[in-house]
């Protein structure tokens, strides 16, 4: 496929975005993050203007976190995004989401591009909010010593 934004898996991305406040995030759990910031009254910026460039198969990609929180960098990624490696027995990054066109090969190469974008996450110490963390937001913040103002 020559297209992209043509493919099912372009339009089952943005068929599951939410519209929420004005903006459009990628996830409900987004929404519900964005909201308990926004009425805890902790400073933060959704879709900050941030850029971390990272390497995967001498190309050069860009990743974007979610949020920043104070001066933490935020991430929200469901827990479908990871699994143990058989191999290393580490949890890594994957992409959950095969387009049916795609080559084995190129389904692995997918993968390995997830888990560089989840190295770059680790080594620019972005913090990843996962369901555990969604579960009780008050929680998560204090942990990142972000407390509510209310």
């Amino acid at each position: 496929m020559d297209n992209f934004s043509k493919s099912p898996l372009f339009d089952a991305y943005h068929r599951k975005r939410v519209f929420h406040d004005g903006i459009w995030f990628d996830s409900n759990w987004e929404v519900k993050v964005y909201d308990f910031l926004k009425a805890s009254g902790i400073q933060f910026e959704y879709s900050p203007k941030v850029t971390l460039p990272y390497k995967y198969d001498g190309k050069m990609f860009y990743y974007h976190p979610d949020f920043k929180v104070g001066d933490r960098m935020v991430e929200v990624k469901g827990d479908q995004f990871f699994r143990i490696n058989e191999s290393t027995g580490q949890e890594e990054m994957f992409n959950p989401y095969r387009d049916s066109d795609w080559s084995d090969e190129r389904y692995d190469w997918e993968c390995g591009k997830f888990e560089a974008k989840h190295q770059c996450m680790l080594k620019h110490d972005v913090h990843i909010l996962r369901g555990v963390d969604i579960v009780n937001l008050e929680s998560t913040f204090d942990r990142l010593g972000q407390s509510s103002a209310r």
